[in-house]
């Protein structure tokens, strides 16, 4: 793969310290990933992108990919897409990664560029599209990555927003039941969504108790918390939201940038 390289100041990097120990167990995870090869590091990854792969293939023109790593969603996209990745980790330079994104992703070749969300280094409204899958939770600074990302997208552009770890809402629970129980009386309907996060993949019993223990949503190591009250407000002044669901277990937010 080639591509650009612009490295970040020191004084642009996060002031919380615990950003680079989120970053190192991240990275952590990853390597794990490849420890039995490529083929079931393929299909782990594929489960969880391919929920997003229609979305991903109606998207066009100059593409901005935060926290993207090596370019995996590059397999969804259509070739025509200029797809810019934009990520702080130097350990996707690794032969292994390259390699495993040239294979995950064949003939596909995005722009790398070494940065944080927080500080894009890129023109307002530079870009046709944004994608922020799962890695607004790594972030030292969620709000400000929202903010940079609706500043370089154009107006009227799209962006998928997907979340990890993030608590299902009373509605959420509600749609749930009442999917369980169309299903159950041999009703055609959707499959009631479950929820995935740090312990497990919970359904209805398992979240119910949880949520009315009062107790904080289980939350990974290498996360921050986002609550979706104070992620709508971050959105509000530049996206319009057009969907948000339950998408292979973890919450979608699709987006429309919003006129400044």
């Amino acid at each position: 793969m080639t591509g650009l390289a612009v490295s970040i100041a020191d004084e642009q990097r996060p002031s919380n310290d615990g950003w680079a120990e989120r970053l190192a167990k991240m990275e952590e995870w990853y390597r794990d990933l490849l420890r039995d090869g490529f083929e079931p590091a393929e299909a782990e990854l594929e489960f969880w992108f391919a929920p997003h792969a229609e979305y991903l293939a109606q998207l066009t023109g100059r593409v901005i990919d935060v926290g993207g790593g090596v370019g995996l969603i590059g397999r969804y996209l259509d070739p025509a897409c200029e797809h810019v990745v934009v990520d702080p980790a130097g350990f996707w330079h690794l032969p292994q990664w390259r390699e495993f994104g040239a294979r995950f992703a064949p003939g596909h070749s995005p722009a790398f560029v070494e940065g944080r969300g927080e500080a894009l280094p890129f023109a307002d409204a530079s870009f046709d599209a944004g994608i922020n899958y799962s890695s607004l939770n790594h972030v030292d600074r969620a709000d400000l990555c929202m903010a940079e990302l609706a500043r370089v997208v154009r107006p009227g552009g799209p962006v998928l927003l997907v979340l990890e770890d993030m608590e299902p809402s009373w509605s959420d629970v509600l749609r749930h039941i009442r999917q369980r129980l169309a299903r159950r009386l041999g009703l055609r309907g959707a499959k009631p969504p479950v929820w995935w996060h740090s312990a497990s993949i919970w359904g209805l019993k398992d979240t119910l108790s949880h949520k009315l223990s009062g107790k904080p949503w289980p939350l990974e190591p290498d996360h921050t918390r986002i609550r979706e009250r104070d992620l709508r407000r971050w959105l509000a002044p530049s996206f319009k939201l057009v969907r948000r669901e339950w998408r292979g277990q973890l919450l979608t937010f699709e987006l429309i940038r919003l006129n400044p």
